[in-house]
Parts: structure tokens; sequence; C-alpha cells
């Protein structure tokens, strides 16, 4: 069968939607994903880019986009795009349409003014892995997760099951929202790493996806709360404060909302940028791999800081 491809439109969004539920349907926080502000990425002056697979009659067969976002090299300011939802029909895998998706949206970025275009594959993902290698993506980096088990609270995992809203009304009264100004106001650093600029803008775009600010006693925090877990995007410690006396208090919010894993990820560079933080604590997996395809051969040579709110699942 011939496959022929053209860039998404406002206009294809319900075939899009249909095909990511179609696809990740088996992900219970599904209905917390808004795709159409997900493709959205105007704050960095480029939106909605996406490659669309159509058979001969017209139907959709796939799709994958690049969800383009800012990065830091100290003060430098450089436009990359991360790959995300890859996006087949059944019936139409093994025939070509990923490898095909990819290189149709390497053009566009290039077009769009697009510097580097990233990856965050799981070796286990053989399929996406070998993909991406086969499109001339190189491994850069390793990217390490760290997960932290918390014994859920019977009260909060039994108003999940029983009644959404009231167990939603339960959680908020046990976490303090807060400001990007009052969190992180003076903690920009730029260290001369590649790195997604973590503004209020792009703060604002991730809220899309379960994610917000948090007030703790120890920190400041961004957290991404899933059914089952809570993920760790950013944290800024108050002062006096080391990371494991964060880490009791999370974990204790975390048992109390009824969630059952503590999870980080991020690769050694971003790390290390933090003096207090230790690993003890968790089980640590190495299967996470930065894969990054150069379209301005410049940036080959720098080093990457990188965490899981850089990941497009976050």
């Amino acid at each position: 069968m011939a496959y022929t491809y053209e860039r998404y439109t406002a206009d294809d969004f319900k075939e899009v939607e249909n095909i990511f539920f179609k696809v990740f349907g088996h992900n219970q926080d599904l209905d917390s994903i808004n795709l159409r502000q997900k493709l959205d990425t105007s704050y960095t002056s480029t939106s909605d880019i996406m490659v669309l697979a159509r058979t001969e009659d017209g139907s959709l067969a796939g799709a994958l986009g690049i969800y383009p976002v800012l990065m830091t090299y100290g003060e430098r300011v450089i436009k990359a795009g991360q790959i995300g939802d890859a996006m087949v029909y059944s019936e139409h895998r093994g025939k070509g349409l990923f490898s095909d998706m990819i290189s149709k949206l390497i053009a566009i970025s290039s077009e769009e003014g697009i510097d580097l275009i990233y990856t965050l594959p799981s070796i286990h993902n053989k399929g996406s892995y070998k993909g991406f290698q086969k499109n001339k993506f190189e491994e850069v980096d390793s990217l390490y997760s760290y997960s932290l088990s918390t014994k859920a609270s019977l009260l909060p995992r039994l108003l999940r099951k029983i009644n959404t809203k009231i167990y939603e009304s339960y959680c908020s009264s046990l976490l303090k929202k807060c400001t990007f100004q009052k969190a992180f106001n003076n903690s920009n650093q730029r260290d001369q790493f590649l790195e997604v600029l973590r503004d209020e803008q792009y703060l604002n775009y991730k809220k899309f996806n379960s994610n917000d600010l948090y007030e703790f006693k120890t920190a400041y925090a961004w957290l991404n709360i899933g059914k089952f877990d809570i993920k760790l995007g950013y944290y800024q410690l108050k002062p006096n404060v080391n990371f494991d006396d964060f880490l009791v208090e999370l974990s204790k919010t975390s048992a109390k909302l009824g969630k059952d894993n503590i999870v980080l990820l991020q690769n050694e560079n971003y790390s290390n940028r933090f003096q207090n933080f230790s690993a003890k604590k968790f089980q640590i997996k190495n299967d996470v791999r930065l894969m990054v395809y150069f379209i301005n051969e410049d940036l080959r040579n720098l080093e990457f800081s990188i965490n899981f709110a850089d990941s497009d699942t976050f």
C-alpha cells in the first residue's frame, strides 16, 4: 500500500484525537491530557508540528509530532523539539511509516528553525529505539529512573474508587499550590549545560497534564500527580533544608494522597547540580536513553542537563 504524508492542521484535530485515544487508551491518566493544548507550543513561536500518514483513500494511518521547546546554554537560547506520541493504527504497523514520518518531521523542523530534535526512548521499546537509530539519532546520554515506594493510605485509595470529585477535593486539602515567582524566581541558574528553559511560560504550557507547583514546609516542587504515583519535575529546597528532609515530607504526602510511588528521571548532569540529592533510598534503573538528531552541527559536543519534566509524558 502506498502512503502520502502531509503536515497537520487544526482541521485534522478530530482524526488525530481519535488515533491518540486508540493507541494510548490503556493509559488510565489519559483524560488528564488536553491534546489540543499539547500541540499548541506557540510560546516558542512555533506550533502544531505534526506529520500525518494517509492511505490511498485519504484515511488516517498514523501521526507523529514534535513538541518545540526553548533550551539554553548559558545565555544562549536555542529552539529544540521533542518527538512524542508516535501513533500508527495496528493494521499499518511494520510498513515503514515511522521512519517516513521522522524524515518529514526533520525537514519541517529545519524549515522552522529548530536546531535539534531529542527523544527519550526506553531500551525495552526496541521498535522505537531501533527506529531512531535507523534515522540517525545519536545516543548521547543515559537517564536514571529513581523510584521510591510509599505505603498508600487506605482512605484515599477507597475515595479514588468510589467518588472522583470527593477524592480530588480531599487531595486539594492536603496540597498547597504556589506561584512560579514565589518558588523559582531566583533559581534559574544558567550553567554550561544544554537544558530546557523551565520558565513561567513553559510551566503554564505544561499544566495540561496534571502538573503544578506546590509549596511544602521543606521545599517548593513542580509535580505531576498521577493516579498511582507522583513524578518530581523540579524542586527548590528552602534554606537550611537538605534533600532527605524534603523526601520524608514528600513521602508522607504521597501516602496520604493514596499514591504508591515517587519517581524521578534525570541524567547525571542534572543530579549533580543538587548538592543535597541522595539516591540511596531509591530503586534505580538505567533504561532510558537521550537520543538526539542534530540539525545544527555546532551543538553536537554540548552536554545536556535533562530531567522528567523535559519528557512529553510529564
